[in-house]
């Protein structure tokens, strides 16, 4: 995976272009990454507005490229009218929402928990919108071990920062834990308020 800049909006925390591939091919998508402290009860709809907002936004600059690239005299007057064409293609927009509490999220994970209506005849009518998470509390130790960052240090610690015994397990066992970068070391110090020891020259 491969993080290439891309214009930060303010209705985002951060937007990246990025570069996955998918068996031999590049694939090029638009991932937004929403930092959660507290749990947002209205999260589906947040994320379900910012990619929506992306994608229009995608919509505008292609038929801006029409425009200006004066090829309006090939198009078809459909396509002139949407300023978007047969062959015009968007990049996938990604919400990854990461929770930084330690209490697992007990928000809605999707549109449809949000309804007021829950008979399936007439929500199957209603699109769901789902949300992409990071939730330390419903991480297991093994996909602990998936991540190759600090992240999974700064998440783990989370994990067990109100559990005293388990905090001190893993604080004893965990070898990265022990070897912290400075950055990480402050995350975890401002997210659970607490004293960490930084070594300023490790």
């Amino acid at each position: 995976m491969r993080w290439n800049k891309c214009n930060k909006r303010n209705y985002r925390d951060i937007l990246k272009y990025v570069t996955v591939m998918s068996g031999a091919k590049a694939a090029y998508i638009l991932l937004g990454v929403e930092n959660q402290t507290d749990i947002h009860y209205a999260m589906p709809v947040k994320n379900m507005v910012y990619d929506a907002m992306q994608y229009a936004e995608q919509v505008s600059r292609i038929a801006s490229d029409h425009r200006n690239n004066s090829n309006k005299g090939t198009m078809s007057s459909a396509e002139f009218l949407s300023g978007f064409t047969r062959e015009d293609r968007l990049q996938p927009v990604i919400t990854l929402v990461v929770h930084f509490g330690a209490d697992p999220w007990d928000g809605p994970t999707s549109l449809h928990e949000m309804l007021a209506v829950q008979d399936d005849t007439i929500r199957r009518y209603a699109q769901d919108y789902r949300v992409h998470m990071l939730d330390p509390g419903r991480i297991s130790q093994n996909d602990f071990k998936k991540f190759a960052s600090s992240l999974r240090e700064v998440l783990n610690y989370i994990k067990y920062s109100k559990d005293e015994k388990g905090l001190a397990r893993l604080l004893e066992e965990d070898e990265r834990l022990k070897k912290l970068e400075v950055e990480a070391a402050r995350v975890i110090e401002r997210i659970n308020q607490t004293y960490v020891d930084i070594d300023e020259n490790a």
